[in-house]
């Protein structure tokens, strides 16, 4: 249980941490010396590593400060050094100030995500605006994606505007059918509560959810029927297959199960003796192992829908194999 604990833990600080691509071309100026464009440019590319959401990669053309990049020439570039993102930045002297714009592009379609402008009055300011900038759109990292965020213009705007956050709660609700020959195939329904997260690689989901039977299977006791109860705490990990509003995934799951099996009695008479109107027959514990697949709708919305169909294998015992399907709905809000 400490592995599979440890593997999740370390998935999600990968996720957080991981660093995307960013091809940064010198900043184009007008009525400002070459020399402080190569300069500014490698200062903003500092400044972008530094805050750990890219890992900025600066032209080495010395010549660009002098044209105004073209897109697809830019866009080129960044698909040979393998980059996710460009940008475009540009310094523009008007009188006794300086205009200072980046964009920053998605490489796969040219999408503009944010298009930041800010104003000093000094050279010896830009590097407050170029740090400054540089946070701005690293936060775009997160959610780059058609539709999860709204275009900020202008030195008014204080932070990115998002249509959908990347972590959410909410509930879950299903059923799960054991298969195998020797295990009560009652169906098992079942809720709970889950955290997810939204990392735009992949998902990651914690939830604690309980699954119990329907009294369906009767027990060798006289006035006994069996009943499972399933209590499952563990992570499940989503993978969309496309990008879209609306995607399919693949996930796998593991999870620290604890079983119940109950009789219940209907008679006071019963053998064996009842304490009230249950006696407990077995409990046990172990890992839950699930894969499968499913469907994403409004993955940009701040409320999400995922519909879950899986296979599991419970292992309560080395020598011993429960598995069955699950079917799941789950539905969470953004915060």
């Amino acid at each position: 249980m400490r592995i599979v604990i440890a593997t999740f833990c370390l998935l999600f600080l990968q996720a957080a941490s991981a660093a995307e691509k960013v091809y940064v071309p010198f900043f184009y100026g007008e009525n400002v010396s070459h020399r402080t464009l190569i300069s500014a440019t490698t200062l903003f590319a500092e400044y972008m590593n530094d805050n750990g959401f890219f890992q900025a990669i600066v032209s080495q053309k010395r010549d660009t400060v002098k044209f105004e990049s073209n897109l697809n020439e830019v866009r080129e570039s960044a698909e040979l050094m393998s980059a996710s993102y460009y940008t475009i930045g540009k310094i523009i002297r008007l009188g006794s100030s300086y205009n200072v714009s980046v964009k920053l592009y998605t490489n796969s379609n040219n999408l503009l995500l944010s298009s930041e402008i800010r104003q000093c009055k000094s050279l010896d300011d830009l590097p407050v605006i170029l740090k400054e900038l540089a946070g701005k759109l690293g936060t775009m990292r997160k959610f780059s994606r058609r539709g999860d965020l709204e275009l900020i213009s202008g030195s008014a705007a204080e932070k990115p505007i998002r249509l959908k956050s990347n972590k959410s709660i909410g509930v879950i609700t299903g059923a799960m059918l054991p298969m195998n020959a020797d295990e009560i195939k009652n169906i098992n329904g079942g809720f709970g509560a889950m955290m997810s997260f939204d990392t735009r690689s992949y998902i990651l989901q914690l939830s604690g959810e309980v699954y119990y039977g329907n009294d369906s299977v009767a027990s060798p006791f006289v006035g006994g029927q069996y009943q499972n109860r399933y209590f499952n705490v563990g992570a499940n990990v989503l993978y969309p297959l496309n990008s879209t509003y609306n995607a399919p995934f693949v996930c796998l799951g593991s999870a620290f199960t604890y079983r119940e099996t109950v009789v219940k009695m209907n008679a006071l008479n019963s053998t064996p003796p009842s304490r009230g109107s249950r006696e407990f027959d077995a409990v046990d514990t172990g890992l839950t192992f699930t894969g499968g697949g499913g469907y994403i709708l409004r993955r940009s919305s701040d409320a999400t829908l995922f519909i879950y169909g899986r296979g599991y294998v419970y292992m309560p015992a080395v020598d011993q194999l429960v598995y069955g399907v699950m079917f799941n709905l789950a539905l969470t809000f953004g915060w």
